[in-house]
């Protein structure tokens, strides 16, 4: 079961309630907003983190994610994963290419900062094997 905690144009957040897990899904919406709205729709994302599996659904996203906004945006996030205790990120990657590698590309850089003992970020296609991999159930 899940409640929706937020809602924008841009990004849908839920919270599960069994098992405890905060989602993420990112719209195709995305593709029509600015950098300081991903970042002010981002900041009302981390607020609202309350558990210490994090899923975010890419799928959708249409945002461009640059080399400049990957490094930018990876220490933003992850100082704010960090700060609220998050142990996994599953993220659900998109299909269209170079979203796709946007998204990865700021994984890598959260990886490269060697936040590895803090938090685990795995790849997935689905959200059940996400939460296979949480071992939550």
């Amino acid at each position: 079961m899940k409640k929706k905690i937020f809602d924008s144009k841009y990004v849908h957040c839920f919270e599960w309630l069994k098992p405890k897990i905060f989602e993420i899904v990112w719209l195709s919406a995305t593709k029509f907003g600015t950098y300081e709205e991903f970042l002010d729709v981002s900041d009302k994302i981390f607020d609202g983190i309350k558990f210490h599996f994090v899923l975010t659904d890419t799928r959708e996203l249409a945002f461009p994610i640059g080399p400049n906004l990957q490094i930018s945006y990876g220490k933003y996030s992850t100082g704010k994963l960090i700060e609220k205790g998050c142990k996994k990120l599953a993220v659900l990657l998109p299909n269209e290419f170079i979203i796709n590698l946007g998204v990865q590309q700021l994984v890598d850089e959260v990886d490269d900062m060697k936040f590895e003992n803090i938090f685990e970020t795995k790849y997935f296609s689905t959200p059940e094997e996400a939460i296979i991999w949480f071992n939550l159930q």
